[in-house]
């Protein structure tokens, strides 16, 4: 039965990607070329699932669950932040037990001050809370390290602006490098010219795009026709464009907890907490991150008590409407010397379908095992 949801899953995944498949031209910039002194990103999804069964013509039984998910990042030359936050409630519900409810919440801020080039020293504040707790369980963490991210979503979208453009034949053909790098630039800048312009500051914004477009000596007629506005207007304002993020970075630091989720419970041993972080863009469609961090208390049981995490992140945009998440997440923990290993695995494939107006439509399929 496994396999064959795999292969289900695996069949359909190649099929979307066979799908998304469209008209290529060489392209005259990178990604990586996107070299931006702020970069930020913020997102939010809701999800909201339910289920029952019935018996005899009425219902028996049924389960719903409501997910949220906020994001947060901004990062520059001497100051970045990142924000993560997660919620769940589900109901449950039997004609003989009655109704179970049950939630938690997930919630991690981390603030960067870098000291001198890309070497930075770091504040991690995590809470997490479940049904179970007394109090919220929260913990800080304190690090040096080294390394930086960048977002270069502007430039994703000044890419495929262009290639909008040039499928209309406003456009006689691909950008110069600085031209489109240019372009990106002006996209990432709404917020200064929505804060300088008030209510028009879109006309404003349109106009130096054009102007960038125009000085590549790639525009055809002396100005961009409707249909050239309104393609630019798909991309910025109503296409689902993933964050592309790209760099890494590895800290080093000394874990602490403050408050305990049960009362009475003593506070743990300070612990040493590593952690390296990757993400770079593969082409202009894939998305490819990952994470591991490293805990062990110090004092006599340091390296032979720990827990890894290994968090991984392929994104796939389809089509433009159309993207693919697997997630996987791998837990590895040892909680006395020579004990046992634990495993914990979990995959998640998801496909996301954007309707209108920030609605979507999301198919998932979740496994998990324990070892």
């Amino acid at each position: 039965m496994k396999g064959h949801r795999f292969s289900m899953i695996t069949s359909a995944i190649l099929t979307l990607m066979i799908l998304g498949i469209g008209p290529v031209w060489p392209q005259n910039v990178s990604i990586t070329d996107y070299k931006a002194p702020t970069s930020r990103a913020q997102s939010f999804f809701a999800d909201f699932n339910s289920s029952y069964s019935m018996r005899g013509g009425r219902i028996n039984s049924g389960r719903g669950n409501l997910e949220l998910t906020y994001r947060r990042f901004y990062d520059s030359i001497p100051f970045g932040y990142s924000i993560d936050a997660i919620g769940s409630l589900s109901l449950e519900g039997e004609e003989e037990k009655g109704i179970k409810i049950d939630y938690l919440s997930i919630a991690g801020l981390r603030v960067k001050k870098y000291i001198e080039g890309d070497m930075f020293g770091s504040l991690n504040l995590h809470q997490s809370y479940l049904k179970s707790y007394d109090v919220p369980a929260v913990d800080i963490t304190m690090s040096l390290g080294y390394g930086r991210f960048v977002n270069a979503t502007a430039l994703v979208k000044a890419v495929r602006i262009e290639d909008l453009l040039m499928e209309e034949g406003i456009i006689s053909g691909r950008m110069p490098r600085e031209n489109i790098l240019e372009l990106a630039r002006i996209i990432d800048r709404e917020r200064e010219y929505r804060e300088r312009f008030g209510p028009i500051y879109r006309e404003r914004w349109y106009e130096d795009m054009e102007r960038i477009i125009r000085d590549s000596g790639t525009l055809i007629q002396e100005h961009i026709s409707a249909i050239g506005v309104l393609r630019m207007q798909e991309v910025l304002t109503r296409e689902r464009i993933t964050d592309r993020l790209y760099g890494w970075d590895l800290s080093a630091g000394i874990k602490q907890g403050l408050m305990m989720p049960l009362r009475g419970a003593k506070r743990p041993t300070p612990a040493l907490d590593l952690a390296i972080r990757y993400a770079r863009p593969l082409g202009w469609r894939i998305i490819w991150s990952e994470e591991i961090v490293l805990n062990s208390p110090f004092g006599a049981r340091f390296l032979e008590e720990y827990k890894v995490a290994l968090s991984s992140l392929f994104a796939y945009e389809i089509a433009n409407r159309i993207s693919l998440n697997v997630n996987h997440l791998l837990n590895l923990s040892r909680s006395s010397p020579g004990g046992k290993l634990t495993l914990n695995n979990l995959l998640s494939v998801v496909f996301i379908f954007y309707i209108e107006n920030k609605l979507n439509l999301v198919l998932s399929e979740k496994i998990s095992k324990s070892e």
